[in-house]
């Protein structure tokens, strides 16, 4: 974890980490974000506000070959993320309202909803611009362990005081 009194270099070139994101060069994503883990993390690399963090979990396919390496390389990039930002850059949102999480939930990846969720419980109450919180855009579309975990999680946060 980061000390939130840390100076990042200079050099951040936003133009190189989208390029890196757009090739799904996912090693270099991670690197590039853990020397300027603040301007990285926050960029909104695409016409629809998405930073790579958005794009890395939208590049996540149950199926794949890569899917299990991919959804570890989110879970560092998560990991990597500025103590006392972590949660501000886990609740950016896209042009559509969605955060990480509600795309993650949307792929059915519990892994990934773990990985972001447990840092904040409060991610999950996010709603999108159609009012659709993480949790019913797994039960949407048909994500039953990604809706169970969410669930759960929401259960949990009802029960404490």
């Amino acid at each position: 974890m980061r000390n939130n009194n840390q100076i990042e270099p200079q050099g951040f070139d936003v133009d190189e980490l989208f390029q890196f994101t757009m090739a799904k060069n996912w090693m270099e994503v991670l690197r590039i974000c853990k020397i300027y883990p603040s301007a990285a993390c926050k960029a909104k690399l695409t016409k629809s506000d998405e930073t790579a963090l958005h794009i890395a979990v939208s590049s996540y396919h149950v199926g794949e070959k890569e899917a299990h390496a991919l959804a570890a390389t989110i879970g560092q990039l998560v990991e990597s993320l500025p103590v006392g930002q972590a949660v501000e850059i886990l609740k950016a949102q896209n042009d559509k309202g969605d955060t990480a999480l509600h795309l993650a939930a949307a792929l059915g990846s519990v892994t990934i909803c773990e990985c972001i969720a447990t840092k904040d419980r409060e991610l999950i109450m996010i709603r999108n611009q159609k009012g659709e919180t993480p949790m019913f855009l797994a039960a949407h579309h048909g994500h039953m362990e990604a809706f169970r975990w969410l669930h759960e999680l929401y259960n949990w946060n009802a029960r404490e005081p």
